[in-house]
């Protein structure tokens, strides 16, 4: 099967997480060789590519077309045609003539809702009522968010963030070290910061890990290039001393090469003070440390909707005052047994959602004449 994937596949080591949770999981259910070309959508966004024409002439050769994962339905775009940041209209998507999987898309308003979004819902309806299409969106609040900006009666099948799947060495892990690893995320600011500053975000995720009785190492642990300015603006708000004697940035490399490895600094870690999205979803995934910082909807979102919502200890504005004593008491039981119990839970539960979906997934395929 020859299958044409959209997505964001450099750049964003979360995006690539993604991906690797996806491909071996999508082949194991055709049950044959996959070839995979892909469409990088960053060149969509940056316009250097018009998506439709790029897709007409690419798809010519593929079996499938797969979107996603990612972010691909956000609704702020107020020239888009569907109402979303994938401006593709059905009569389009029909012309290509091949099928279409919609592979667990984020539907994510937090960055404002435009006019044009009041045309999405009824875009999505005839995407789910056309055979041709195969609709899923991720584990990120999509149905919460449809209900609370279009009203009931718009939902849509959700799969498991593929993040949650991807295989890694947990070998690391088995060695625990004096260490907390730091993701901060800086993009959005108008968003995440709009309760807590960036400014005073930085000084008290700072002060919270410094009055650490252990002295841990800190590791800053980047996801996009943007994240390390912002490391090195928490580090700028230490003492000379912690940082030329406790700091350390893991490294970053943005091309889609050994996307486990990149990860692997969380393995290891006392404690994962985590912001972005994927962090959240590997750390959840692999039983590992976490204390979330929570300045996003759509984290929120994630937490809360997870087979038992999150019932540990989370950073938010609302409770910024107590940041050094949440942070202590998640380091002390950071590898308590309820914590790793609450992982398997989980994590089983949202197998079991992976394995629905993929039955229908190849019920659908199958009726595609794509599989046998």
């Amino acid at each position: 099967m020859r299958v044409l994937h959209v997505g964001s596949f450099q750049g964003n080591i979360g995006d690539q997480l993604n991906h690797t949770g996806f491909r071996p999981w999508f082949e194991s259910l055709v049950g044959g060789i996959v070839h995979w070309e892909e469409i990088e959508i960053r060149e969509v966004y940056r316009k250097k590519k018009n998506l439709f024409d790029w897709l007409s002439f690419r798809s010519q050769s593929a079996d499938l077309v797969v979107f996603g994962g990612g972010n691909f339905w956000e609704l702020w775009p107020e020239n888009s045609k569907t109402g979303t940041s994938i401006d593709l209209e059905l009569e389009q998507l029909l012309q290509l003539e091949k099928p279409c999987f919609f592979n667990a898309l984020g539907i994510d308003g937090a960055q404002g809702v435009s006019q044009a979004a009041r045309r999405f819902p009824e875009y999505l309806s005839n995407l789910q009522s056309n055979e041709n299409f195969f609709v899923t969106a991720r584990n990120d609040g999509a149905n919460s968010t449809l209900d609370s900006i279009f009203g009931t009666g718009h939902q849509v099948n959700i799969l498991p963030d593929h993040g949650f799947f991807a295989k890694v060495d947990k070998a690391a892990s088995e060695s625990v070290e004096n260490t907390v690893c730091l993701n901060l995320a800086s993009d959005m600011r108008e968003i995440r910061f709009k309760e807590l500053s960036y400014e005073r975000t930085l000084s008290e995720l700072v002060n919270s890990v410094v009055s650490l009785e252990q002295n841990p190492l800190i590791r800053i642990v980047p996801h996009v290039i943007q994240d390390i300015r912002t490391g090195l603006d928490l580090v700028e708000r230490t003492s000379d001393s912690i940082a030329r004697e406790r700091t350390a940035f893991a490294s970053l490399d943005t091309s889609s090469s050994s996307v486990a490895s990149k990860f692997s600094p969380y393995l290891n870690s006392r404690l994962n003070i985590v912001n972005r999205f994927h962090a959240n979803v590997f750390c959840l995934a692999q039983g590992l440390p976490l204390l979330p910082l929570v300045n996003y909807p759509q984290i929120k979102l994630l937490l809360d909707g997870l087979p038992e919502a999150w019932p540990f200890e989370r950073l938010t504005p609302e409770n910024v005052g107590d940041w050094a004593e949440i942070t202590e008491h998640a380091y002390m039981t950071s590898g308590a047994e309820e914590k790793m119990d609450y992982s398997k839970f989980i994590m089983e539960d949202l197998r079991s959602q992976r394995k629905e979906i993929g039955l229908g997934l190849v019920e659908w395929l199958r009726g595609r004449g794509l599989i046998s």
